[in-house]
This record gives structure tokens, sequence and C-alpha cells, in this order.
């Protein structure tokens, strides 16, 4: 970086750019943005590119209620004449008056370079880490390298599409890079395979016949013939007799 640059000021930067993002006040921040910065987040299914794309999501990037971030750990993790990388991982909590709540962590990468002489935020990438205190929450990769956090509670049923799945939650659909075949190995007890384009919650099993099961909402999934005794065995053994 250059000597009017220095590295430090990456470091800087990045600390201020996650605390005014975090306390709504984005507006700080879009000094240091490129015009052509990438944003990838977890409150967004898809990538932002772009300074009016960005400004044009700021509802959806901003948290639903001011935050405090805590534990923030930066580091340079590469550093060129022209570059520099920023990792590292903060915790936010909610702020409710002068209560904190709600804690969770975070893991960052940014790329900064130099344009006009300024430094300017080339790509950011805000993804939740796992808490490994919460064996319910199981991690997808999206399809534009989002990491999704999901409760197996709030999941109804997987359906496989070609080599990627959509998994089909209670209040929202998630695309998921990750074929049928892997997830099978992944999901929890409740979870079972009974057909090879659909794994189901026997959570939310309403009724099961000759050859579909019933899921919430409507909704049937197909069951093959030669799998049906062995699908409504371990449908019962898990929820009890169904009608």
């Amino acid at each position: 970086m250059p000597r009017t640059l220095p590295i430090v000021s990456t470091m800087q930067v990045t600390q201020s750019i996650i605390e005014q993002l975090y306390d709504r006040k984005p507006e700080l921040m879009l000094p240091y943005l490129s015009p052509d910065i990438a944003w990838i987040t977890d409150r967004c299914d898809t990538p932002i590119y772009g300074y009016y794309q960005f400004l044009a999501n700021l509802s959806t990037i901003t948290p639903d209620l001011p935050c405090r971030v805590t534990h923030r750990h930066y580091h340079l993790s590469l550093a060129s004449d022209s570059a520099a990388v920023i990792t590292g991982d903060f915790q936010i909590h909610q702020k409710t008056g002068s209560t904190l709540t709600a804690c969770s962590e975070y893991h960052l990468t940014f790329v900064w370079g130099v344009e006009v002489c300024k430094l300017k935020l080339l790509h950011a990438h805000i993804y939740p880490s796992i808490p490994s205190h919460s064996p319910d929450l199981l991690s997808f990769r999206g399809k534009h390298a989002q990491t999704y956090l999901i409760s197996s509670g709030d999941i109804l049923y997987v359906e496989a599409e070609n080599m990627n799945c959509c998994v089909r939650c209670l209040s929202k659909d998630i695309h998921v890079c990750h074929p049928i075949n892997q997830l099978e190995t992944i999901m929890p007890p409740e979870f079972l395979r009974i057909h090879r384009g659909y794994i189901i919650n026997r959570r939310y099993v309403i009724s099961i016949r000759r050859y579909v099961v019933e899921m919430p909402n409507g909704i049937t999934l197909p069951i093959p013939e030669k799998r049906y005794m062995e699908v409504l065995r371990k449908i019962e053994e898990h929820t009890g007799r169904l009608p």
C-alpha cells in the first residue's frame, strides 16, 4: 500500500465500517466503497455488485435493530503494493435501551484497494460462524458463497434440484449448493429419505397413504411403490401410528 494509505488504515476503517453497519448508520461507510464493490452477506440471497445496487439494498443489508459490536479480532492476511486483505471475527449484540441481548458471532473478509489515491473497499464477505453449542443448527452453502444456518426444526423437507437442493422451510425456501446424497448423510435422525428427490422431516408428517406422504399446507410428496412399506414403518416408528 502507498505510504499515504498505510496498512493500519485498513484495520481502522474495517472496524469503523462494521460498527457503522451494525449501528444502522450505513451512510457513514459509503465514502469507502468502491463503485464496483462486491458485497456478500447472509442477509441477501445473492451477492450485491456495485455502489448503486448497494444503496438500493441498504434496508436489507443493515440489521433490523441497532447492534453493538464486541470481541473484534481483525488480521492482515495479505498485503501488496495495491491491495490488502483483512480477515477476522466479531460478535454483535442487539441493543434494547441500555440492555444488550441476542449475541451472534460473525466472520469477515474485506479486500481493500486504492482508487484515485483513496482507500476503497473492493470486496466484502460477512458470514455467521457455526456455533459449536447449537447442535440444532445446520450449515448449508448457498449458490453464491453464502453460509446459511438453519434450525432443523424449521425445515419441512429437502427437494433435489439436479446437483443442488432446495431446503423448504416453514417461512421460506433456501437454495443450497449441495447434492441430496450429501445432505442425506448430515441431516438429523428425524429426517428420512423417502424418494430419490426428497428428504422429509418426520415431525411434520400429517398422514401417509399409498404412495404419498402429506405435509403441511396441502403438500404431498411421492413415495416409490417399492419403498412404500419401509417408509411407512420408519415414519410410524418415529411419530406413532398415522391415519
